[in-house]
């Protein structure tokens, strides 16, 4: 068996372990979303981002980002990283 197999099943097995492995802690789906901070979350959530859909279509493949107004590193994203 190959370094390259066994690096695989490694993974695979990693992968297959964290699937299975119970979080006794679990918490609902609902709470998990949540925007509030957790008794011991230490950063704060990120304020909502705004939403500015660009399209492009390159090669016949079209791609949306909807955040590259960050990208261009203005004035409003100086305002959303200070809010």
């Amino acid at each position: 068996m190959g370094w390259d197999m066994k690096n695989r099943l490694l993974c695979a097995a990693a992968l297959l372990l964290s699937c299975t492995a119970s979080n006794k802690e679990a918490k609902p789906a609902a709470a998990a979303a949540s925007a509030e901070p957790g008794p011991y979350s230490l950063v704060p959530p990120a304020p909502p981002a705004k939403v500015e859909e660009a399209v492009e279509t390159h090669a016949g493949i079209t791609s949306r980002d909807p955040y590259r107004w960050m990208e261009a590193q203005g004035e409003d994203l100086t305002a959303w990283l200070h809010s």
